[in-house]
């Protein structure tokens, strides 16, 4: 992870921009690529042909730790990582409530509160969801489930729609 860190870092500092815009960019260049096809492309994009090609090779970089990481745990959030390392300063945590709960801890409660059954069919919600790590830990035990994620933060917000 460290090599597309210093990418997102080179990036942002090559281009002379702030790494929370670079970071939600890249989130909605990977939302926007999922897209149906035929929709029209992002009216605000302001990137070059060749800063493209850098996104493209960050997200080229989060498939390959997201296909290595998933060969040893059933889940993992690699943008609330990325988000922790570069964005989440104590002082915008503190304004704004926000603590991302330890992957350890996501798993700890989904087994508490699923004992032994597992949960088909359910509305799971999660009003404060960030990356969306409880939900993720949540899934990968129980498939088959409805799932809300709701954050008063838009990087937040697009986070879990990309870890989806």
């Amino acid at each position: 992870m460290k090599n597309l860190v210093k990418t997102i870092t080179d990036f942002t500092y090559q281009n002379g921009l702030e790494v929370s815009r670079v970071f939600d960019d890249l989130l909605r260049y990977m939302i926007h690529g999922y897209t149906l096809p035929g929709q029209p492309g992002l009216t605000d994009w302001r990137y070059t042909k060749e800063q493209n090609a850098v996104f493209y090779e960050m997200y080229s970089q989060i498939v390959l730790i997201m296909q290595r990481e998933l060969k040893h745990k059933l889940w993992f959030d690699i943008f609330g990582n990325i988000y922790e390392e570069l964005i989440a300063s104590k002082s915008r945590r503190s304004n704004s409530g926000q603590f991302f709960t330890p992957e350890s801890l996501c798993d700890l409660m989904t087994e508490i509160c699923q004992g032994e059954e597992k949960q088909t069919g359910k509305l799971i919600s999660d009003c404060a969801c960030g990356s969306g790590r409880t939900l993720l830990a949540h899934h990968v035990r129980n498939l088959g489930n409805y799932y809300v994620a709701e954050d008063i933060d838009k990087t937040c917000a697009m986070m879990c729609v990309c870890n989806f």
